[in-house]
């Protein structure tokens, strides 16, 4: 049942081993600051107190590709922040050793993809901000916040502790629809009404009380990030 689960609920170094593919009929990249801070605040306010748990996040729907690639049908927004922070800790945090990154390819935003691979805090402090399109200024105002944020935390936050738990204890749901149009699926899902044909993980998660502490949930408006033993 471990196994199974962990296999349902990747990590994000996990994540990091493979390949993503954006469809064009995904918007672009639209958290605000408030939700990037959201999600900063709900995994240092976890670090300090997991143990045995991990954080997941909402579900990541994708379908598998001929190419080898994992189509994203739903959850980019929260794929691309966790690229955002893997990034950040690797130009400021980590050393010439650096984590691997999730890999994400666009179809109709073919330059997102150097854009990202060369965020960098400049010697000012600052991030360049790059308003070339609303997908650039989204993401570049992102990382911005991820920056301020750790600038605003100070000696206060453990590095060492975030990092470990951000790259090992927080996780997405997993969910790869059983056949279908990726388009219709993707619409079925943005009006509330994904089909859960493949509900081996709803069950494994949800249906076993063994699975969960006393207190277990702990959500928030914009991660919806649950805690599981």
């Amino acid at each position: 049942m471990k196994a199974e689960i962990e296999n349902q609920t990747p990590s994000v170094e996990a994540l990091s081993q493979r390949s993503f593919f954006v469809p064009d009929y995904q918007r672009g990249y639209r958290w605000t600051p408030d939700e990037v801070r959201d999600l900063l605040e709900d995994i240092r306010d976890f670090a300090t107190k997991a143990k045995g748990e991990y954080y997941c996040l909402q579900p990541l729907v994708v379908q598998h590709m001929e190419s080898g690639q994992w189509a994203v049908i739903d959850g980019q927004q929260r794929l691309t922040t966790i690229f955002l922070i893997t990034r950040y800790l690797n130009d400021m945090w980590i050393g010439q050793k650096k984590d691997r990154e999730v890999q994400l390819d666009y179809e109709s935003r073919e330059r997102t993809r150097e854009f990202l691979a060369n965020l960098k805090v400049k010697d000012a402090s600052s991030v360049d901000f790059n308003d070339e399109n609303i997908d650039f200024a989204h993401i570049s105002k992102a990382y911005q916040t991820i920056h301020e944020w750790v600038e605003n935390e100070g000696q206060t936050l453990n590095r060492y502790q975030f990092m470990g738990v951000f790259r090992h204890q927080v996780r997405v749901i997993w969910y790869e629809p059983e056949g279908g149009d990726p388009v219709k699926i993707f619409t079925r899902i943005n009006r509330g009404k994904i089909p859960l044909t493949n509900a081996e993980l709803i069950r494994a998660l949800f249906l076993k009380g063994s699975n969960f502490t006393s207190n277990p949930i702990q959500t928030t408006d914009i991660t919806m990030g649950t805690t599981f033993p």
